[in-house]
């Protein structure tokens, strides 16, 4: 306000209403940011295009074992093992061009342990800069369950050859996947050479038309025992009892 000469004043009054709104609706924005950001079940990173942490989650820090004081001093290489980090400014413009980076990496806890770890990172903007945001997620877990799937797999390959009679997989339309060594010389042909073709080409005609019967049978009662007649690369006639299950 302005006095004058006679004590009278002049109140100038500002509106503005807007403005605390613009304020009170960024506060809660940032509330909700800040709840999201340490609520989520991942570790979150922030950091800068040189690759200075500038700001993580409550996650970061108990699973990596730093205080957020120390990952303030920190890059991504001081959690990254050796031979894998990869120049963070190198990884931005990566970033930047693609509009969004996943990968798999191993990060290492302050105590050593390694962590398998997948990562996406974005830019964002946050405090008017552009910063790199990466959610890391621990797949421990999915890669033991990968590491015993391929142990599994392995086991059933060596137990599929390991049977002195024919084995053999295939879809229900009859296409065959995949035949052990014993059944592929048993039909003269080299495995490679009989993955692809289909039951037809290496049945009697009449068996031929029984495929259908018997796939629906095997899903139905979990398993069907038939003979049929198959002809090998030679032309020669082999009869067999199979027993066809569904898997």
């Amino acid at each position: 306000g302005t006095v004058l000469e006679d004590g009278r004043a002049i109140i100038m009054l500002s509106d503005i209403t807007e403005r605390v709104q613009t304020e009170d609706e960024l506060r809660e924005t940032e509330m909700r940011y800040k709840t999201l950001f340490d609520s989520a079940a991942d570790a979150i990173f922030v950091h800068d295009l040189k690759g200075r942490f500038i700001d993580v989650n409550i996650v970061a820090c108990d699973r990596y074992g730093y205080s957020k004081e120390e990952f303030l001093q920190m890059t991504p290489q001081h959690i990254t093992t050796s031979g894998r980090a990869k120049n963070v400014v190198q990884r931005a413009e990566e970033i930047r061009a693609q509009g969004f980076f996943l990968y798999e990496t191993v990060h290492v806890r302050r105590d050593g342990t390694r962590i398998p770890t997948e990562v996406s990172s974005q830019i964002i903007e946050y405090g008017g800069r552009p910063v790199v945001l990466s959610i890391a997620r621990d797949i421990t877990e999915r890669k033991l369950a990968e590491e015993a799937l391929r142990e599994s797999e392995t086991r059933l390959r060596k137990l599929f050859e390991a049977i002195p009679e024919a084995v053999m997989v295939h879809d229900e339309a009859g296409n065959i996947l995949h035949i052990n060594d014993v059944g592929a010389k048993r039909l003269e042909w080299a495995v490679e050479d009989l993955v692809g073709k289909n039951l037809r080409e290496i049945v009697k005609i009449e068996n031929a038309a029984l495929i259908p019967d018997h796939v629906t049978i095997a899903r139905r009662d979990g398993s069907c025992t038939f003979e049929t007649t198959y002809i090998s690369r030679t032309g020669r006639n082999i009869v067999a009892e199979v027993n066809e299950s569904p898997i």
